[in-house]
C-alpha cells in the first residue's frame, strides 16, 4: 500500500473514531451516573435524613451532614463525577441546647397557665442563656427565669393571653422589651428573607448574623426521621466546606469546580446539653439546593460582641 493509501485510511480512521467518541462518552456518563445513583441511595438508606421532597435536615454528627452535603451536591444537575469536600472554615458561637418539653414541663408545674409550641421561647431562652454573662447583655436569672419573663413579654407585645406557639412578627419587639426590664437598651429588628434554591447555600451566611432565632416556616425539616414543617431554632454559627467535584458544559465538555457549601450550627430545642461539641449541645443543619423556605432571623443584635 502507498504512502498516500496509507495516509487516507489513517485519516478516515481517526474520523470514524471521532464520530463514535460522543457515543461512548454518553455510555461512559451513564454508566458513572448508575454507579453514583446506587452509591448514592445506599448513603440515603444508612446514614442521610435528606429525601427528594425534602428542603432541609438536622445532624447530630458532622460525619451524617457531610453525608448530606454529598446527596445534594451529587444530585445537581450539571454533576458528572469526582466529588471531594474539605475543610473551608468554622465559626460559631457555644450555647447550649435546651429541651422544649423540659421547659413546658416545669412552667406548667409551677404556674395556674399552660404553654404548649414553645419553640420560639425556647430558642429565644437560648439566646439569652449564651450572652448573659456579656455585660453588655447580663442577666442574672436561671434558664426558667427568662423563659417564664420572655412568654410574659411576648404576651405584652403580641396582646395575647395564652401561649400555645409563637409569630416571628413578635421576637423581635419581645427580645427587645425583654432586656429593657433587665437594663439593656438593644436593637432586634427583623430581617426576613426568603431563601430559594442554590441562594442558601451561597448568600445565608453573608444575610443572618449569628447568634440569632431563625424561625422556618413551610418547610419540610427533618430530624433523627421526625419531620416538622415550622419551628424556631438558635442559630449559632457555620461550618463552611468546598466541594469539588467535575461538571458538563455544553453536554459533553467537563470541567473542575470548586463551590462552597455552608452547614449551619443550630440549637433545635429538642434535646437538654450533656456535652461540648457538635451532638446533644448543637446540631448542623444542611439544607437542599431545591430549598424553597421562608426564614426569618434576628440579626445585629450583637454588634457589640463581634
Amino acid at each position: 500500500m502507498s504512502q498516500t493509501k496509507q495516509f487516507v485510511v489513517l485519516v478516515l480512521a481517526i474520523m470514524v473514531m471521532l464520530l463514535l467518541l460522543p457515543i461512548a462518552q454518553l455510555t461512559l456518563t451513564q454508566q458513572v451516573f448508575a454507579e453514583t445513583g446506587e452509591q448514592q441511595e445506599e448513603n440515603i438508606a444508612y446514614t442521610s435524613a435528606i429525601e427528594p421532597d425534602l428542603d432541609c435536615s438536622m445532624h447530630k454528627s458532622e460525619g451524617t451532614a457531610l453525608s448530606d452535603v454529598r446527596t445534594v451536591v451529587t444530585a445537581r444537575d450539571k454533576y458528572k463525577s469526582h466529588y471531594s469536600v474539605s475543610t473551608y472554615s468554622t465559626f460559631y458561637f457555644n450555647a447550649n441546647n435546651i429541651n422544649q418539653k423540659t421547659m413546658n414541663e416545669y412552667y406548667n408545674k409551677n404556674n395556674s397557665d399552660k404553654v404548649s409550641g414553645s419553640c420560639s421561647l425556647v430558642a429565644m431562652t437560648m439566646l439569652v442563656e449564651s450572652i448573659k454573662d456579656n455585660p453588655y447583655f447580663s442577666v442574672n436569672k436561671n434558664k426558667h427565669q427568662i423563659f417564664a419573663e420572655l412568654k410574659s413579654n411576648y404576651q405584652n407585645v403580641s396582646w395575647t393571653n395564652t401561649y400555645n406557639g409563637g409569630f416571628d412578627l413578635f421576637f423581635a419587639r419581645t427580645l427587645e422589651n425583654f432586656f429593657s426590664s433587665n437594663g439593656h437598651d438593644v436593637d432586634a429588628q427583623l430581617t426576613v428573607s426568603a431563601l430559594v434554591g442554590a441562594q442558601v447555600n451561597n448568600g445565608f451566611v453573608n444575610q443572618i448574623t449569628p447568634l440569632s432565632v431563625l424561625s422556618f416556616s413551610s418547610a419540610d425539616l427533618t430530624y433523627s426521621g421526625e419531620t416538622c414543617g415550622n419551628h424556631s431554632v438558635l442559630y449559632t454559627g457555620c461550618y463552611a466546606y468546598t466541594t469539588t467535584y467535575r461538571e458538563r458544559v455544553f453536554g459533553l465538555i467537563y470541567k473542575t469546580v470548586s463551590k462552597q457549601f455552608d452547614v449551619y450550627v443550630i440549637c433545635n430545642g429538642w434535646s437538654d446539653y450533656s456535652y461540648g461539641g457538635i451532638g446533644n449541645r448543637m446540631q448542623l443543619l444542611v439544607f437542599d439546593d431545591t430549598a424553597s423556605i421562608n426564614v426569618v432571623g434576628i440579626p445585629d443584635l450583637f454588634e457589640h460582641i463581634l
